[in-house]
């Protein structure tokens, strides 16, 4: 995964990512912590309207910008995932995530949360 170098120079942040694993028998979501996956990141306070994932239009709080892991691998965050802000132990409500792609496959996502 080949970032331009302006985009790179601006993911200055980090989150943790907890995949979604599935739902108890009470119907609680579950998360696998052990599963956890680092991104590069920027955070940005912008107030932007989405649809969430039942269709509703709603007001977002923020959105961040997610590209790729340590390692190089591609984002692959899902609004039913766990993420941690930068320095933050309390997960975001995420609203609603967009993946843009270039030739090659998954370039970055942008996750608006509330």
């Amino acid at each position: 995964m080949a970032l331009h170098a302006a985009l790179r120079t601006r993911l200055d942040q980090t989150i943790e990512v907890w995949p979604y694993a599935g739902t108890n028998l009470a119907g609680g979501k579950l998360f696998s912590s052990s599963a956890a996956v680092m991104y590069m990141a920027r955070e940005e306070a912008k107030q932007h309207e989405v649809v969430d994932p039942q269709g509703k239009r709603v007001l977002a709080r923020g959105r961040i910008f997610v590209g790729p892991t340590s390692t190089g691998g591609a984002p692959s965050v899902s609004v039913t995932d766990r993420l941690f802000p930068p320095g933050s132990t309390t997960p975001l409500p995420l609203l609603a995530v967009e993946t843009l792609r270039d030739r090659v496959g998954v370039h970055h996502q942008v996750v608006s949360h509330g």
